[in-house]
């Protein structure tokens, strides 16, 4: 990070906080999105229409997260994972999620800084999210901890099995759904083993609160 960047950035971080506290306000006293319409119309994935999967092939880069490496294989995000802007993700993390736009600015802008680049101009490929302890960070649900596994861009299907066996919920056709509770249940659980597992395991204030608000995007969309 440059020195500009380093002077700027906590005047940044109170904007992105104190717009994130505004849009939660905001969102008490405004009426929800009626279901299929979350996704603007000229965006993939509206009214549930969203382009197919192709699984990824050799020389495709992936990242420790499982949201953005869905959206490469369904090629919203472009499907070799490379050569990706940091404006180009938070618009399309936004569409295709409903996140917070705080939100969508914070994590781009957040990478492009631990990678030493600029939100503005530059772009990245997939895989450098994966550096530890920035994005990626222990105790995932769904990949062993980077002290482990070396490569973080596939997921621990023995993991994903586990969280998806622990759902309790329902949904409108009787399949079952992951609740609140379910993930919050499924992350002590991997923090406990992990702390076990993994003799490196690191744990920091910023990324309990990143992995509970990822949670929390989860949980109520």
């Amino acid at each position: 990070m440059g020195l500009t960047q380093k002077l700027i950035k906590p005047f940044v971080d109170i904007f992105v906080l104190t717009w994130d506290f505004q849009l939660f306000l905001l969102n008490i006293i405004t009426p929800p999105h009626q279901p299929n319409t979350v996704v603007p119309a000229h965006a993939p994935g509206h009214h549930g229409q969203w382009p197919p999967y192709l699984a990824p092939q050799d020389g495709d880069s992936r990242s420790a997260c499982p949201m953005l490496n869905a959206l490469a294989n369904h090629g919203i995000l472009p499907h070799d994972g490379k050569n990706i802007t940091f404006r180009d993700l938070n618009t399309v993390v936004r569409q295709s999620f409903n996140f917070a736009p705080s939100f969508c600015f914070f994590v781009p802008k957040f990478a492009a800084d631990f990678l030493g680049r600029t939100y503005w101009n530059d772009k990245f490929d997939l895989e450098e999210l994966s550096k530890h302890n920035a994005i990626e960070h222990d105790a995932s649900l769904t990949r062993q901890d980077a002290a482990l596994v070396r490569d973080q861009g596939k997921p621990d299907l023995a993991l994903v099995e586990q969280l998806l066996a622990g759902a309790t919920g329902k949904d409108a056709s009787g399949r079952p759904v992951l609740t609140k509770k379910d993930l919050s249940l499924a992350l002590a659980k991997r923090r406990k083993e992990a702390r076990v597992s993994n003799p490196a395991y690191s744990e920091s204030l910023f990324h309990n609160g990143f992995g509970a608000a990822k949670l929390v995007h989860l949980a109520f969309g």
